[in-house]
């Protein structure tokens, strides 16, 4: 669930795209969607605003669509010590914003992987643009042995990885293969 402005509306939440979600599950297989409303929850298991999701204990395999706002932040902080207690693994799906001091301060040297959507994504419940700049921060428990930091990237327009790519994402990220840019 990000919560995003357009010049014409208030901030609203949007789901994920059924595509992007269907395409991560099957490689994560997520018990816990820990930002959610009752009407774009993708998992069984899920918490909304009133749940308080930072009063929670994550558990098993999380995904994260967090409002994108001034509490990112807070959300990588709190996703990244679920992971260090509970958590198997945390995606968060967020806005790349590689310049900002949450980036620095909480993916660099934290995410295990970062995907970069290439393109732009359209959000469900959202009727503005498509958002471009959007990314995947994967952030793996110590107690499971997974690769070091690769970066990924993916194209949104196709639905696929990146163009030139070989293979069903899910190989591309059990197989560990870093994809560079062109």
């Amino acid at each position: 669930m990000a919560r995003v402005k357009s010049k014409t509306e208030r901030r609203e939440d949007v789901g994920t795209p059924k595509w992007l979600y269907d395409q991560l599950n099957r490689v994560y297989r997520f018990d816990l969607d820990a930002a959610a409303s009752p009407e774009n929850a993708k998992c069984k298991k899920f918490y909304t605003i009133e749940d308080d999701a930072f009063s929670q204990e994550w558990s098993g395999n999380v995904f994260l669509n967090p409002p994108w706002g001034r509490d990112l932040k807070k959300w990588h902080q709190y996703a990244y010590a679920q992971v260090r207690q509970s958590a198997n693994v945390v995606v968060c799906l967020v806005p790349a914003s590689v310049s900002s001091v949450y980036w620095k301060e909480n993916v660099v040297n934290r995410a295990s992987e970062v995907v970069f959507v290439v393109g732009r994504v359209n959000f469900e419940g959202y009727s503005g643009s498509p958002m471009n700049d959007v990314s995947l921060v994967v952030y793996w428990s110590p107690k499971v042995i997974w690769i070091p930091t690769r970066y990924l990237w993916w194209d949104a327009k196709n639905e696929a990885p990146f163009p030139g790519i070989t293979g069903s994402q899910s190989e591309i990220v059990s197989a560990g293969y870093q994809i560079v840019a062109p």
